[in-house]
Order: C-alpha cells, then sequence, then structure tokens
C-alpha cells in the first residue's frame, strides 16, 4: 500500500514558515546586533533545519537556496566574513525567494526560476567575499594565522532508536545520514537489527531498525541536533559530544632527578655526553645514588602500571 505523504507535507510546510519567521525576525535584529553569536546560531539552525527538511521530500529547490544562505550565515557566526547591511540584505532578499518557492510548491505553481537563480548567484557572491561596492572584504583584512584558521574537530556519537512509525510519516533515515555527511565526516555507521520480528508478523511499513553513529565535525553540537528536528518526536535520542582523549607524557629519569632537585640540568647533560646509561653515570660520578636512581627508576613503572589497570576497568565497563 503506498503512503499518503501529503498529511506530512502539511507539517513540513507550517513548521517551514515558523522557521521562516525566525530566520527574518533574527535578521531584522542582527542589523542592530551583528555581533550577537546566538543570534546568529539561531538563524543558522532555522535554515539548516528546512534544508534538511525539502531533502526528505525531494525540494531540491528549495534545499539548493537554503543551502546557499547556510553559507553564507555559516561564514558569519565563525567571524569568517563580516556583518554587514549588504550582507543582511542579500539574505532578507533570499529569504524572500525562499517564501516564493514555498507558495510555489505549496500551490502546485511554477516559481519564477531566474529570480532564484539570480540570488543564488549574490549569495555565492557575498559568500566569496564581495560587500557589494566590488570590493573583497577579505582583502582588507590580514591573512590569518594557523592559530585562527586551524578547525577544532569533535568527534559526536548518536543513538538513534527512530519511531516506529517513520516510514509511515514518510521520512527517510537515508536523508539523515546524508546531512550528517555534509557536516562532517562519518567514521561508524552501525545498524542495530535485533528487533526485526519474524518474516509472518512484520510490517513493511514500520521501521524495526536503529542506528550508532560516530562522525567527526568542527560544526557545533546544536547543529548537529538541528538534523534531526524534523524526526526528534517519539525517537529515542542521545547525542554525545566526546572531548579528545589526551596522551600523558611520560617523563625520562633524568627530568625527575633534576624536578627533584637531586642533580642541575648541566649535570643530566654531562652525563649524557658520556654515552653510559644516566643512572650508572650519575652514581660513577657520585652525584647521586643507587637508591636514588631506583626510585626514579620505579616511578614511569609504578605510573604504567596505574594507567594499564584503569584501561581494563574502563573496558571491562564498557562491555556491560
Amino acid at each position: 500500500m503506498a503512503v499518503d505523504l501529503s498529511r506530512f507535507q502539511e507539517s513540513f510546510f507550517a513548521e517551514s514558515a515558523e522557521h521562516v519567521e525566525t530566520i527574518e525576525s533574527g535578521l531584522l535584529k542582527l542589523e542592530q546586533r551583528p555581533k550577537d553569536l546566538e543570534l546568529l546560531n539561531r538563524i543558522f539552525r532555522a535554515g539548516h533545519s528546512i534544508k534538511g527538511n525539502a531533502g526528505m521530500f525531494n525540494f531540491t529547490a528549495i534545499g539548493g537556496l537554503t543551502h546557499k544562505m547556510e553559507n553564507v550565515l555559516d561564514l558569519l557566526r565563525n567571524e569568517k566574513m563580516p556583518v554587514t547591511p549588504h550582507v543582511i540584505d542579500v539574505l532578507l532578499r533570499a529569504l524572500d525567494g525562499l517564501k516564493s518557492l514555498l507558495e510555489a510548491v505549496q500551490g502546485g505553481s511554477e516559481a519564477d526560476e531566474s529570480m532564484i537563480r539570480g540570488l543564488e548567484q549574490e549569495l555565492l557572491t557575498c559568500q566569496e567575499g564581495d560587500n557589494g561596492n566590488g570590493v573583497s572584504t577579505t582583502e582588507s583584512k590580514p591573512p590569518a594565522t594557523s592559530a585562527t584558521s586551524e578547525k577544532i574537530w569533535r568527534l559526536v556519537k548518536i543513538d538513534w532508536v527512530p519511531l516506529s512509525e517513520l516510514f509511515q510519516r514518510g521520512l527517510d533515515p537515508v536523508q539523515i545520514f546524508k546531512e550528517l555527511h555534509e557536516l562532517g565526516m562519518v567514521k561508524v555507521l552501525q545498524v542495530r537489527a535485533d528487533q526485526i520480528p519474524q518474516l509472518e508478523g512484520m510490517d513493511p511499513e514500520r521501521c524495526y531498525l536503529s542506528w550508532a553513529i560516530e562522525f567527526e565535525t568542527d560544526v557545533p553540537i546544536s547543529t548537529v541536533e538541528a538534523v534531526f528536528d524534523f524526526v526528534r518526536d517519539g525517537s529515542e535520542l542521545v547525542i554525545t559530544d566526546c572531548a579528545p582523549k589526551r596522551a600523558k607524557p611520560y617523563k625520562r629519569v633524568g627530568d625527575i632527578l633534576v624536578e627533584e632537585g637531586v642533580v642541575t640540568p648541566e649535570q643530566i647533560s654531562d652525563g649524557l655526553a658520556k654515552q653510559k646509561p644516566l643512572g650508572e653515570i650519575l652514581v660513577e660520578d657520585k652525584k647521586v645514588t643507587t637508591q636514588q636512581v631506583d626510585k626514579a627508576l620505579q616511578k614511569p613503572k609504578q605510573l604504567k602500571k596505574w594507567e594499564t589497570a584503569s584501561i581494563r576497568v574502563d573496558t571491562e565497563n564498557s562491555s556491560i
């Protein structure tokens, strides 16, 4: 039996109207608060939601225009482009174009394609740094240093058990994965099929699958969460921002002895120049005692033993 998507499309248009209102009011406020990062993120999330939801219904023109608006907004919120009256004007006119696309699709009519193409080109020009006077806004800025231009990547883990009526609502989980792929690099996409019933008890219109996902991204977690806005109701969804693990460096014996004030850095350098085990050299030179060297040698072993025990405990806990 074919699934009637019309009632779900009505929800799409209703939600899109709310997102459009958020974008419009946000852009008007942005003229007075160009440094308001929270406001920029709110505008970006609204646009991102429209783009993602449009993809669910294969509304390519809506998704295409919104994607180009999203690119400009992403530059603004990451402070890679200044918020200027010209940029806000272009975004507002693009929003008017988006409204006309939504109205056309909802009413079964055709939008002005040449107008949409012109708006998309203006957005692209903004993205490339033109401030509206034919001058690139990037020309007056000093080149970014590696410290400021380097992206900060994070590992995000997602556990998603969707509503069983997912397909009946006309929603496609593949679109979710495509959206995530646009935001970063999917490293793990594990399908859990343990809830699939026997063939005689299976309903082809119900979703029995769930997913565990790991991917790397440089966007805020709020942007990741926005991908799931349209499928969140009734789902079990956990999104975890995983902090990178840092390896703890081991200290050399010489460093430990210097820290404890037993020897000086110069004495360490002289000892290393003799090409013997450092502890043996320092004992021969009567700089330290054998007991002091043995004590220093035990510290890395004790640290390693403790960390190995910690790793074993963590591994055992993870299998519970």
